[in-house]
């Protein structure tokens, strides 16, 4: 209500700033209606979609400008807007009228998803794929396809990236993605897609070349003894096609006397063949054994290759 002393007039303010944000937009300015000391309905326009708030945030300057009417006359309001071009307006309600405070238009992120592979990595018949993936035009994780040789395994990028968070202000940490598939030795071609969500079209990210390790078994005899009439047989085996533990034949005189499985634990070989684990040591004693035996080792192939012998002895 109008108090003597106080012009007569319809509002005055300012638009400060439009600005995009994701699937939103935001506007923010100051309004006073030189009739009347408190705050004022303000409404904001986008693409002619009004949305009604009031001018009483604390707005220093514009109180040191007019010390008359103090502070508190700033507004802010967000909106949610598609992606694309917009027009935000903003109009001062008075009452002796009402005035256009200014418009401006704004630009709101869309596009196709953006996104990195970080790493394509092959390891004991496994393909692993890393990196992030934003859709501009949401904020929320999206789908990640990871194709190899042709074939597909879906995920979604919401691991913890806060690099990517600082990157990309407004859209969050959670859009890193990990993926691991079973494949078998040799090469093969990684694709990764982001999927997108909001009508842009879908893009890849990259496509790379890794070779998964393959061939027949390795490994070490590394005890052959004899006490009495038992043969104690000690030892490690790998086959690079897998990090599992594989069989291992004894073989006395041509026949096979025992097949023990190489799970035993071997920090050593672990540490030699990182990504295979420790789990590759083989031991096992054999009775009755005479003497002048010729005692051999046979690890048993898994994947490619075939059946490694690691060594022979007599004994």
């Amino acid at each position: 209500m109008w108090s003597p002393g106080l012009p007569l007039g319809p509002p005055i303010g300012v638009v400060d700033a439009a600005i995009g944000g994701v699937r939103s937009l935001t506007v923010s300015g100051w309004a006073i209606d030189p009739t009347q000391e408190g705050p004022i309905a303000v409404h904001v326009y986008v693409d002619g979609v009004g949305v009604a708030t009031t001018s009483d945030q604390p707005r220093p300057d514009v109180g040191a400008a007019f010390d008359r009417y103090g502070p508190g006359h700033g507004y802010t309001v967000t909106v949610p807007a598609s992606g694309g071009s917009h027009t935000a307006c903003a109009w001062g309600i008075g009452a002796r009228g009402n005035t256009l405070l200014g418009c401006k238009v704004v630009s709101v992120p869309t596009g196709s998803p953006i996104g990195v592979v970080d790493q394509v990595a092959a390891g004991p018949g496994t393909v692993s794929a890393l990196g992030w993936a934003i859709d501009p035009d949401r904020g929320d994780p999206i789908a990640v396809h990871v194709y190899v040789d042709g074939v597909g395994v879906a995920t979604t990028a919401n691991q913890p990236r806060p690099d990517v968070g600082a990157a990309f202000p407004g859209y969050g940490s959670a859009h890193g993605y990990s993926v691991t598939v079973p494949a078998t030795g040799g090469p093969h071609t990684v694709c990764v897609w982001a999927i997108d969500g909001g009508g842009q079209g879908n893009s890849l990210l990259a496509c790379r070349t890794v070779s998964v390790p393959t061939g027949s078994p390795v490994g070490v005899v590394d005890v052959v003894s004899r006490s009495g009439g038992s043969v104690t047989v000690v030892g490690w085996a790998i086959d690079p096609d897998t990090a599992a533990a594989i069989a291992v034949r004894v073989v006395v005189n041509g026949q096979t006397a025992a097949t023990v499985t190489a799970d035993g634990v071997r920090p050593d070989v672990g540490q030699a063949f990182p990504g295979y684990g420790a789990a590759h040591g083989f031991g096992t004693t054999l009775n009755a054994v005479g003497p002048g035996a010729s005692v051999c080792v046979v690890a048993v192939n898994v994947g490619g290759g075939g059946d490694s012998q690691l060594g022979c002895r007599t004994i």
